[in-house]
């Protein structure tokens, strides 16, 4: 069964035994050799497994006991100060060469400082740590391995869909993520901001693990990634401007505990050694270098996402992500359409004599919604209609009105250049109608059958097989917004 249309329970639970088989293979790999890399991966994979629990908690409400949640937890908030000291000792290796002289020296010491802070972490991980891990990675994936169901007799059945509950969740991270972001409005807004990058993250990791299940996944995780590349840098430029304060401070009690000293020492003390570099200076230099970056950031954000189309953009995205899942998942609420279409060689003789209708459609062209007008002209006379669809490929939303000759005369203007004409037979054949399209405005034959369900397969009727070169549902070149021309 697809993902998104398993019960909550076990989409939540597959999600989360995912992340702990990428954790145990990290584990491996942090075992056999002094890999980075593997923690790097290790800390995601564990990350990424917490965000899931918490984003879907009535899901697994009571599987994992709250000891073992802790120690999750704790897990990963102690990886955070070596991931820090990363991306720190990053930054320092990708702009080492446009530093200046009285930069580098003060580089040289903080490098030191965060490559003993990463090491320290990473060692602690390595010695004191893996062996509970590994346990408590085998313990986490006995209490997702299974859950009960409880069945009342008479009652009215309910179970939530994996895909409507990812919906949900999406939603609710959203509407925090908007809320939060446009309460920014300046630099000292800083703690605000970082905020709501977490939240943005969080939602982020609400929808990746789904990611293909739906087309529309992709523009939206790609616009998320964009705001939180932003809303990271910012972050990182935070931690970064607060560690240098505190390398600075260091840095002068260091060299005022050693003036003290040598006031305080025997007069035959040595002094200084001539060569020891001043950090200070080199530490100010960057720390102005980093205030100036966060300072120009921090308006670019205000002018893309908080005043800007960015945040509208990206929520836009996310509801259309959130749609198509619950229209996915058979959980959407609106009207669908469920249909197989097929590519014909040629129209099967045995349509010919058979009543017709004459369709002539249009396209009203928009960026995210295009509506169909149709005219439909047949024995019982010419109807009217307006038709929005959403979605792509075997089951889409599908919502249709009657309208008056006038408006259809007043909008078909607009379809200047998208328009299909083509004749449409309806053939009732073992309990599906199939409709066969017939165009008029170049060389083309389709057939199309209504399903109940997205897992019936109907078999091809006799008179219609033998002309089927393809089914091509799905295919974008044979939807006929594409086809309009």
């Amino acid at each position: 069964m697809p993902l998104l249309r398993l019960r909550a329970e076990e989409g939540v639970r597959r999600v989360a035994l995912g992340f702990l088989d990428e954790a145990r293979a990290a584990l491996v790999r942090v075992r056999g050799a002094e890999d980075d890399e593997a923690l790097h991966d290790l800390r995601v994979a564990l990350r990424r497994l917490r965000s899931t629990l918490r984003a879907h908690p009535s899901a697994v409400r009571g599987a994992i006991p709250k000891k073992r949640a802790r120690r999750l937890r704790d897990l990963v908030q102690f990886t955070s100060a070596g991931r820090d000291a990363e991306v720190q000792l990053a930054w320092l290796e990708t702009t080492s060469e446009s530093l200046g002289a009285t930069e580098r020296e003060g580089a040289e010491r903080w490098r030191a400082q965060l490559a003993h802070t990463r090491d320290t972490v990473y060692r602690t991980l390595r010695t004191e740590k893996l062996d509970h891990l590994e346990t408590l990675i085998d313990r986490l994936a006995d209490d997702l391995s299974e859950y009960a169901v409880r069945f009342v007799v008479n009652a009215e059945p309910h179970a939530s869909s994996f895909g409507s509950l990812v919906a949900s969740s999406a939603r609710r991270e959203l509407a925090e993520l908007t809320h939060t972001l446009r309460a920014v409005r300046t630099l000292e807004d800083e703690a605000v901001a970082h905020e709501a990058r977490i939240i943005g993250k969080r939602l982020r990791y609400v929808l990746e693990p789904v990611r293909g299940t739906v087309p529309e996944l992709d523009p939206a995780l790609s616009s998320l990634k964009a705001l939180q590349d932003a809303l990271g840098e910012l972050q990182d430029l935070a931690v970064r401007t607060a560690a240098l304060s505190q390398a600075i401070e260091t840095a002068a009690l260091d060299r005022a505990r050693t003036a003290v000293g040598l006031v305080v020492s025997d007069a035959d003390a040595s002094p200084p050694r001539k060569g020891d570099p001043d950090a200070e200076p080199g530490l100010l230099a960057l720390l102005t270098r980093a205030q100036v970056r966060k300072r120009e950031l921090f308006e670019e954000i205000l002018g893309e996402h908080v005043h800007g189309p960015g945040l509208d953009r990206v929520a836009e995205l996310v509801e259309r992500a959130c749609a198509a899942m619950e229209l996915a998942s058979g959980a959407s609420g609106l009207p669908t359409e469920i249909e197989r279409k097929y590519l014909l060689t040629a129209v099967p003789p045995f349509v010919r004599g058979k009543p017709y209708a004459r369709l002539a459609q249009g396209y009203v062209p928009g960026e995210e919604i295009v509506e169909r007008l149709r005219k439909k002209s047949d024995a019982s006379g010419t109807k009217y209609l307006r038709t929005v669809k959403l979605g792509s490929g075997l089951e889409r939303i599908e919502i249709e009105e009657k309208i008056s000759r006038a408006l259809f005369t007043k909008l078909w203007a607009l379809t200047e250049g998208r328009r299909v004409e083509k004749r449409r037979y309806a053939i009732e054949d073992g309990g599906y109608t199939w409709e066969l399209d017939v165009f008029t405005d170049r060389e083309l034959v389709l057939c199309e059958v209504e399903l109940r369900s997205t897992e019936e397969h109907p078999e091809l009727p006799a008179w219609l097989a033998p002309w089927v070169e393809r089914d091509v549902t799905g295919e974008d070149a044979y939807v006929n917004l594409n086809l309009a021309r």
